[in-house]
């Protein structure tokens, strides 16, 4: 005898039994398949390394090049009835220089109304900072050029009126800049 053949409700039942299993292992398997590709595919750009870093040289160390000396020219001072005029001239040696930042100090008990101005020295000058403090007798001037320039000359005019006799002075924080120079070229100042 043979068995029964299965109505169509049973085939329907066994079809519907078996469509929920296959859609969730093509769910499942796809995705992950895709993923798998795709970290394969990656693998080896995450696995750059830091990038070397550039080795910084090693500094060579020279003997200074300094070689400019600022002076008060106190020797060609002028003076009008009120005024006294101080040159303070620049000698810059083998230095090419492109800019002075003066700084001065002066009594200011034995004089009144300092000033400072740019000497003949650079062509066509910018005046940076210029600065007179009266009260502790300090003047700060910096100027610089274009134009950088090498020899002797006067950078810089100090006028004031005396009060007396006047003592003046170049400070220790004066600088010099020159081209090619990372530092200070100034040697010496009197």
């Amino acid at each position: 005898m043979m068995p029964p053949s299965p109505s169509s409700e049973d085939l329907t039942e066994i079809t519907e039994v078996q469509k929920p299993k296959r859609r969730w292992w093509v769910v499942v398997a796809i995705p992950l398949g895709i993923f798998v590709l795709l970290g394969i595919g990656f693998y080896p750009l995450i696995q750059t390394t830091a990038p070397t870093p550039t080795p910084k040289p090693t500094p060579i160390l020279q003997e200074s090049n300094a070689s400019t000396v600022l002076s008060v020219d106190s020797d060609n001072a002028t003076s009008t009835p009120l005024l006294v005029s101080v040159p303070i001239t620049i000698n810059t040696g083998k230095n090419t220089v492109s800019a002075v930042e003066l700084h001065l100090s002066f009594d200011p008990q034995k004089s009144k109304n300092a000033s400072v101005s740019a000497g003949a020295f650079f062509t066509d000058p910018t005046i940076l900072k210029n600065e007179v403090d009266q009260t502790n007798g300090k003047i700060t001037f910096i100027l610089g050029s274009l134009t950088p320039k090498q020899g002797t000359g006067v950078v810089a005019i100090l006028s004031l009126e005396p009060v007396g006799t006047i003592t003046l002075a170049i400070d220790p924080e004066t600088k010099v800049a020159a081209i090619g120079e990372k530092e200070n070229v100034l040697k010496s100042y009197k």
